[in-house]
């Protein structure tokens, strides 16, 4: 999910919910209904978490969590505020002077499994430099599998950013060493990956009524407007007929 701060910024999220079909998805359309309405709002990062994590732990069975980071990216491309549960690091590639990799490792509980008394809802925030790339993705990137069974693992993620994370196809690099690496039976799992390159954006204008601004995220992502991820996550968690 993604959407514009009411001054010009960037919030993204990038969930993954326990299990599959069905009853992973029942927790999708509040997730989603939560998240556009607080983002737009303009509510910090922690108060979102403790919404979502509030509303999941009521209708979530006990197996069922959502594994979550959420990245909030500030108009001027100076700093990233960012809460890590359950997710894979994130990493951050400096593409300026300074031509480093930093990990961000994930610090708290995935959302939906205790009360937020007991949920730790702080944020970490790094300063970052114009052209600084981010890389958010899900356990499906490093449990892929090659036909030897080989794990794909963090650091071959690690290395390919670190080597690649400034050239102009940083993006297509990675899909395209992950794609020749997994095998057809490690298709079955979710696989989401998100670069987002940080760059001073203009304050948001507020639109006309039902206007929705499409967010380009990455080199070849783009986000749908929330009407169109709530209409698509509702599609998810209906029951499908039987051909």
């Amino acid at each position: 999910l993604a959407a514009r701060r009411p001054t010009g910024g960037l919030l993204v999220l990038l969930g993954d919910f326990a299990g599959h079909g069905l009853p992973a998805a029942v927790g999708a359309i509040p997730t989603a209904e939560i998240f556009y309405v607080m983002a737009g709002k303009g509510y910090a990062v922690s108060d979102i978490v403790a919404e979502i994590n509030c509303k999941l732990k009521l209708i979530l069975p006990p197996e069922q969590f959502l594994a979550a980071c959420l990245a909030e990216f500030d108009a001027r491309g100076r700093s990233v505020a960012v809460w890590i549960g359950g997710m894979p690091d994130v990493l951050v590639c400096g593409c300026g002077q300074e031509k480093r990799l930093r990990r961000l490792p994930s610090r708290h509980l995935p959302l939906g499994i205790v009360d937020n008394s007991q949920l730790d809802k702080s944020v970490e925030i790094i300063e970052v430099a114009h052209g600084d790339r981010v890389y958010l993705y899900s356990d499906g990137l490093i449990e892929a599998r090659n036909p030897a069974g080989e794990m794909f693992g963090d650091e071959r993620a690690l290395n390919i950013v670190h080597q690649k994370c400034c050239t102009p196809d940083a993006f297509g690099d990675l899909c395209r060493a992950i794609d020749s690496f997994r095998s057809e039976d490690s298709r079955q799992d979710d696989l989401t990956i998100i670069e987002i390159t940080c760059t001073e954006q203009p304050t948001a204008a507020p639109g006309k009524h039902g206007e929705r601004e499409h967010l380009a995220v990455g080199l070849d992502v783009h986000v749908a407007d929330p009407e169109v991820a709530l209409a698509a996550a509702r599609a998810a968690a209906q029951p499908r007929e039987r051909g």
